[in-house]
C-alpha cells in the first residue's frame, strides 16, 4: 500500500500532462 501511495504524485502528473496534451490536440483540430 505504501508503494502505491508513494507513486500517486507521479501518476497524477502523468494524467494531467496527458489530459492537457489531449485538450491541446482537440483545440488544434477544431482550428483547422
Amino acid at each position: 500500500m505504501k508503494f502505491i501511495l508513494a507513486d500517486w504524485p507521479q501518476h497524477i502528473c502523468w494524467v494531467a500532462a496527458t489530459e492537457s496534451l489531449y485538450t491541446y490536440f482537440l483545440s488544434y483540430l477544431k482550428s483547422l
